[in-house]
């Protein structure tokens, strides 16, 4: 999430002008996800007198622009998933509320240890974890006691398994990803 729900710094958002709260996320999945988090999102059920949630899925492609162009007219979401550093970007043109409230309230419950203290800027939480994208290593062993190398299991041994590869003429660390999934 981007922001808290409400103002930033010295600009109003989509949490203001007492219509509907807007979600805007970027596209993490097939089209199964764009729904469930739509049905999520209008589901939600807000304590009397607040406002309704609607959803908007925003595409990777020109986000940056989309995301820009819309604080730039204050006609930007109230609270967005997004990039890793967004919240940043956006926090320093006063375009995001801190999240510490929220922070507070959920502290200790809901975050993994580890995940929410890169979100601190300037003393102030500027975002939460929602995503995290966790990628899994492979090791071909036959490769590795080719090249002598002991199975990694830390960085320096990768690090150090790599460089035994590459002796053999073997890449020793590669990953890839589909937006498709």
């Amino acid at each position: 999430m981007l922001s808290a729900c409400g103002e930033g710094r010295g600009r109003s958002g989509g949490g203001g002008g007492g219509g509907p709260l807007k979600f805007w996320d970027q596209i993490w999945g097939s089209q199964a996800y764009i729904q469930a988090a739509k049905t999520l999102t209008e589901g939600y059920q807000p304590a009397s007198g607040r406002p309704d949630a609607t959803y908007q899925s925003i595409p990777w492609a020109n986000f940056v622009q989309t995301y820009s162009s819309a604080i730039a007219s204050n006609t930007g979401p109230a609270v967005s998933s997004g990039a890793g550093y967004q919240a940043l970007q956006f926090f320093d043109q006063g375009a995001i509320a801190p999240a510490d409230n929220l922070v507070s309230k959920l502290q200790g419950q809901d975050f993994l240890e580890g995940t929410i203290e890169p979100l601190k800027y300037q003393n102030q939480y500027v975002a939460v974890p929602w995503q995290l994208d966790i990628r899994a290593l492979y090791y071909r062993k036959s490769l590795l006691e080719k090249a002598g190398a002991e199975i990694p299991t830390d960085w320096d041994s990768l690090k150090t398994a790599c460089a035994a590869l590459n002796k053999i003429g073997v890449s020793g660390f590669g990953m890839c990803a589909a937006s498709s999934t």
